[in-house]
């Protein structure tokens, strides 16, 4: 009932503000509790079931069902916010709250649902209005809806959503069906466009305009893509001084590499590696493109971290040391030719059999060539691409191919082309039956 109030507390709801909010508008409302109080068919005792099982799922760790989705059924451990469920949750009330106003006397019996809503909607209005009596402060729009407290929300929407029942209400006393239905279907629209309004300069729109933003993201960004400098990791991160609003993976507008970007989605092996914060630690000392001076095998978690007296320390399993042979030399030299997206170059020279270490993620797709010729990389520190070199000049290439993806689109592009050329076919067969005598 008050949305308002879902973006104005987030650790009490303990979810992000764009996902707490389960508002339908007040006609599907009352239209859900007019189903409650009917009776129901079969189906629509399976919908219901449905709808109380998503929301439960929604709660996360509040209750056992997203755990037991999340461990049992494929696929849906692939997203982080339990709150997901919500949408499926809305849509199950949408589809009984139609079930209800199908019916041939729905709107004669929606005044004691909208008298339930109203009368909740008046206590909390008065309630939280009179409770926060001294604290109101009427500033301009977006910053009083950014500054105002989760009970002066409750209040505040109390009061717009107490007026839209009043309407509704008086909208009931309206003979003609169509004129009804029309006054109905108009008031619940705007319910919800205020709603989202009211929500707009929290989770959408800043103080700042858009073209003062574009001006000074322009004259900061960098439009190519540099080659980036080899050095330390941990020098290489997504803050800095930056444009107002932007406050994450900012390294992203300077086309930079950073050890701790933000990402919703993580690779198990890099939750290992961050996860394990002595080996952390340790290897983002290193620069994002080095040559082992060490290797060391582990068999066990987590790995044991090398004495700091070693230096350029890479950690392999145990199984597969023997492919990183090394004997470190003083005179091996890296040079970074190209980085750009998909793509990585690299000339190198070794004195000695050498092991190269590029701190990407492995991931199926990419692939790597020594001099034209394909090589396997080793995964070390659970998660970075370590090859074997051989002495002598190479030129090495990691290249980033996703073929599933393309051909995924490619289906997709397909699809949708015989689907449009499909419908219109239809529609225009259909128009041409029409037109003939009868």
């Amino acid at each position: 009932m008050f949305p308002l109030a879902s973006a104005r507390d987030s650790e009490f709801f303990g979810t992000d503000i764009s996902m707490s909010s389960v508002f339908v508008g007040m006609l599907p409302l009352a239209g859900f509790i007019l189903f409650i109080i009917r009776p129901k068919s079969r189906s629509a005792w399976l919908i219901l079931a449905a709808t109380i099982v998503m929301l439960f799922a929604s709660f996360g760790s509040y209750t056992p069902v997203f755990g037991w989705f999340y461990k049992t059924f494929p696929m849906l451990d692939l997203f982080r916010f339990p709150s997901v469920y919500r949408l499926f949750f809305i849509t199950g009330i949408l589809l009984l709250s139609g079930i209800a106003l199908s019916a041939p006397d729905a709107f004669s019996r929606l005044k004691l649902p909208f008298a339930t809503l109203g009368g909740i909607a008046a206590v909390a209005t008065i309630f939280f209005w009179l409770k926060n009596t001294n604290e109101w402060n009427f500033k301009p729009w977006h910053d009083a809806v950014n500054n105002i407290s989760f009970t002066q929300a409750i209040a505040f929407q109390g009061f717009i959503q107490l007026l839209f029942i009043v309407m509704m209400l008086l909208a009931l006393l309206i003979k003609d069906r169509t004129k009804l239905l029309m006054a109905m279907i108009t008031l619940s629209a705007v319910n919800v466009i205020v709603a989202a309004q009211l929500n707009i300069p929290v989770t959408v729109t800043y103080n700042l305009k858009t073209s003062e933003v574009a001006k000074e993201v322009k004259e900061k960004a960098v439009a190519d893509f540099p080659v980036p400098e080899v050095r330390p990791v941990v020098l290489n991160n997504d803050s800095g001084g930056w444009v107002s609003p932007f406050w994450r993976n900012l390294n992203l507008f300077k086309k930079q590499p950073a050890w701790d970007g933000y990402n919703s989605f993580q690779l198990k092996n890099y939750v290992r590696f961050v996860d394990d914060e002595s080996l952390r630690q340790r290897q983002i000392s290193n620069n994002w493109i080095y040559f082992a001076d060490t290797v060391i095998a582990y068999s066990e978690e987590p790995i044991i971290v090398a004495p700091a007296s070693l230096h350029n320390v890479c950690y392999v399993p145990a199984n597969e040391k023997d492919l990183l042979n090394i004997q470190p030399a003083s005179g091996n030299s890296i040079s970074v030719k190209t980085f750009i997206p998909g793509k990585i170059i690299v000339e190198a020279k070794t004195e000695t059999s050498s092991a190269l270490t590029l701190m990407q993620q492995h991931y199926h797709g990419w692939k790597i060539y020594d001099n034209d010729k394909e090589v396997k990389p080793v995964v070390t520190d659970y998660l970075f691409m370590t090859i074997p070199l051989a002495q002598g000049t190479h030129k090495i290439e990691y290249r980033y191919e996703n073929k599933p993806i393309h051909n995924a689109l490619w289906l997709s592009g397909v699809t949708l082309i015989v689907l449009i050329g499909f419908s219109l076919y239809a529609f225009f067969s259909k128009n041409k039956l029409q037109a003939l005598p009868k």
